[in-house]
């Protein structure tokens, strides 16, 4: 199914894969933190857990210049217009579904 703008079907598959990957990140984070800290030596608990708020943010900032980049480079801004914005999603959207196939590679391959 393409995504068209202002349809029915188009809002539903835009609404569905916004709650999937909500979904997923409410899934996973807790567990993440839960390991971050229990791996954390007994001294540097306190360190580990504060460390938290700073890597979200982090890769908040990094993904958020990275998407820039990526729409910039697909056309956002030449040829702009509909068409660039529509060109430049597709290429952000291709680029961020890397980095899960890629995380799903290497988590079946670590076994803690």
């Amino acid at each position: 199914m393409q995504y068209r703008p202002g349809t029915v079907p188009g809002l539903t598959l835009m609404c569905v894969a916004l709650v999937a990957v909500g979904g997923g990140i409410g899934l996973g984070w807790p567990h993440l933190l839960t390991q971050v800290i229990t791996i954390a030596p007994d001294g540097q608990k306190d360190l580990a857990s504060t460390s938290i708020t700073t890597v979200q943010l982090y890769a908040t900032a990094i993904g958020a210049a990275l998407a820039g980049i990526v729409a910039n480079l697909a056309g956002f801004s030449d040829p702009g217009g509909l068409a660039g914005a529509q060109q430049a999603a597709l290429w952000v959207f291709a680029v961020f579904a890397i980095a899960p196939l890629l995380a799903t590679l290497v988590a079946r391959r670590v076994r803690l």
